[in-house]
């Protein structure tokens, strides 16, 4: 087969992928998305991507059809990638000896750091530990649950120097594009204004969500450090960035981008048509960046995040 051959096939399968995609998230009937989760299934040949289409499409039937979803991993059990699925699913059909056995193989890939590794994943793991939890309750094991209840509570916490790793592992070095923007009252606020302190800048839009729930988790860091945090919206119409502050009750200095602006610092490859927010940049005392965080992670410890980002962008 041909490289231009090779290439057009896998344009059809990833079409596959987001024709199902795009029906579970418009919420199509069960059988137009079973047919569309067949299909993509059917022309997947690669291994690892049709392990990779089984994950996504067994996660995908997990609240409506759980023992459809289990029928998927069954194809290919072995994985242990697909036994925290096929738990899960087996603890909503109410199997509680089945879910006692995945739950077992779950917490033991999980102890065994081959599960759930990352910091990001903490609270599955935690989660996969309460519903083992629940199957061995069901099994009369009450005293191995509270074990598992206790060992989810202090896990997380015990992960907190892992994550403070991570994030300043991923500390870089860039110079910054240099911005002059005004705020809702009209005042010019550049970047050189910041120079000597470091700055925490987040690139958002009210209609967004992630971002909205990245500001209020650190609007607490604003009240700590007044003088080192804004917010630059990528609204087209100025007023609703306003409307929507004053409506949060939001207190920090919130920029207007221009386009210049938001292409630097919002712009990828892949939203090339549009800004991808929301998007966290910590600048240091020069005006360099230090950090970049894309996307928003709601795992409760932004805030803490971004302290240590500021501190190590301070030397």
């Amino acid at each position: 087969m041909t490289v231009l051959a090779i290439l057009f096939v896998a344009s059809l399968f990833a079409q596959d992928a987001d024709r199902f995609r795009a029906l579970a998230q418009d919420q199509a009937d069960s059988a137009a998305l079973r047919e569309s989760a067949a299909q993509w299934e059917r022309n997947e040949h690669d291994p690892a991507r049709h392990l990779l289409a089984i994950e996504e499409i067994a996660r995908t039937f997990l609240d409506s059809d759980p023992a459809l979803s289990l029928d998927y991993c069954r194809k290919v059990r072995s994985a242990p990638q697909l036994w925290p699925i096929m738990f899960d699913a087996e603890a909503r059909l109410k199997h509680w000896p089945m879910a006692g056995r995945y739950g077992e193989a779950v917490i033991e890939e999980i102890d065994a750091g081959r599960l759930f590794a990352r910091w990001a994943d903490a609270n599955e793991a935690a989660r996969m530990r309460r519903l083992y939890a629940m199957a061995l309750e069901h099994l009369g094991k009450n005293e191995a649950a509270a074990r598992q209840i206790e060992i989810a509570w202090t896990e997380r916490d015990s992960r907190i120097p892992q994550l403070r790793s991570e994030v300043l592992a991923a500390e870089i070095n860039q110079p910054s594009t240099p911005f002059r923007l005004r705020d809702l009252n009209g005042r010019e606020v550049a970047l050189a204004d910041y120079r000597g302190k470091p700055l925490v800048a987040i690139f958002w839009a009210t209609w967004c969500a992630p971002c909205v729930e990245e500001l209020r988790q650190l609007n607490g860091f604003f009240e700590k450090y007044p003088d080192r945090f804004v917010a630059v919206s990528t609204d087209t119409e100025r007023d609703a960035a306003a409307r929507f502050a004053s409506k949060e009750g939001f207190l920090f200095p919130i920029l207007s981008a221009d386009r210049p602006t938001e292409s630097a610092y919002t712009f990828t490859p892949l939203t090339l048509q549009g800004a991808n927010v929301p998007q966290l940049y910590v600048f240091d005392a020069r005006g360099d960046i230090r950090f970049h965080l894309s996307g928003f992670d709601d795992d409760g410890m932004l805030a803490r995040k971004v302290e240590w980002m500021v501190a190590a962008a301070l030397k």
